[in-house]
């Protein structure tokens, strides 16, 4: 579970997910609002040891903005961190989510 804390407007934000694991993870990005309502749902498979960024605008490209927080769902264990950067890249916000059950 990644809580988002907007980042202003010149800035991107990105989830890095990493598979530590020897077998593909599947996974479910579930975007929500600050009402908890669905603002999106974004399908992908990480492979073995692999790592990979997705910006949040192209994570849900119809509601990037409206994005309040952020689920990711595997049935394998997943290491991940929510990043945001400035647009000169001069400066970063950077934390790890939350174990959800």
């Amino acid at each position: 579970v990644f809580p988002l804390a907007r980042p202003a407007a010149d800035w991107t934000a990105t989830v890095k997910l990493t598979n530590p694991g020897t077998e593909p993870a599947p996974l479910t990005v579930f975007g929500f609002d600050d009402t908890g309502a669905p603002a999106g749902v974004f399908p992908d498979t990480l492979p073995p040891g692999c790592q990979r960024w997705y910006e949040l605008e192209k994570l849900f490209p119809a509601a990037a903005e409206a994005v309040a927080w952020l689920y990711v769902e595997a049935p394998v264990p997943l290491a991940g961190s929510l990043s945001a950067f400035s647009a000169g890249r001069e400066r970063l916000v950077i934390y790890a989510g939350l174990t959800g059950d």
